[in-house]
């Protein structure tokens, strides 16, 4: 068994609320560029829109290209060991 190449499968809980954070996250970080320029570019409901895009797709996104990225990377990092190592 290699360390660091199997996925962890998270349950649905966590899953809620990570992307609940990311989401709520999201938004506020957008709102308060928003708040800086005198003409506002966003509404509440686009950014809402977008928060619980992100919160839905990031994760999404980030499980289904995880594994590529991992899988090449750790592919490269392959320590020579010696014999009684």
């Amino acid at each position: 068994m290699e360390i660091g190449t199997q996925m962890i499968k998270l349950n649905w809980k966590f899953r809620i609320i990570s992307a609940v954070l990311t989401g709520t996250l999201f938004v506020f970080i957008l709102y308060l560029f928003d708040l800086f320029p005198e003409e506002k570019t966003q509404t509440v409901k686009g950014l809402i829109f977008q928060g619980i895009f992100v919160g839905i797709g990031f994760p999404y996104v980030s499980e289904k290209f995880g594994k590529i990225f991992t899988s090449k990377l750790g592919e490269n990092i392959k320590p020579k060991l010696q014999e009684n190592e």
